[in-house]
């Protein structure tokens, strides 16, 4: 598996899992946390990509931007949708294509996340 990261749109970190062998989709994944924590870094966002990667599926870990808790200053609801968004977009219009050097249709690309506070 190669683990490389990127920037989407000159600012939003993506983080690309790409499958050794035959890409069969695209996956853009984003941690759970509720849009006001984890990251890239965090075990969950790591093992969840890691895991779908090893079944043949690319995989684009989005690093969006947190909303702010317990007095510390964030961003504010859509932004971080917005950006999951973005990150699916970039994904669907083959510029995943160019990052993992294989061929993608964007009728294969998806989008998941983990329930916040679920």
């Amino acid at each position: 598996m190669t683990i490389t990261d990127h920037l989407v749109n000159g600012s939003l970190r993506v983080r690309i899992y790409e499958p050794v062998g035959v890409v069969s989709a695209g996956l853009v994944w984003a941690h759970g946390g509720g849009f006001a924590a984890g990251d890239l870094d965090m075990p969950e966002a790591d093992w969840v990509a890691r895991q779908i990667a090893a079944r043949g599926i690319a995989v684009v870990s989005v690093d969006y931007s947190l909303a702010p808790s317990a007095g510390v200053v964030g961003v504010h609801f859509p932004v971080a949708a917005d950006e999951v968004a973005s990150a699916f977009r970039w994904a669907a219009a083959s510029d995943l294509t160019e990052a993992v050097e294989r061929t993608l249709e964007p009728s294969v690309v998806g989008i998941w996340t983990r329930p916040a506070r679920s």
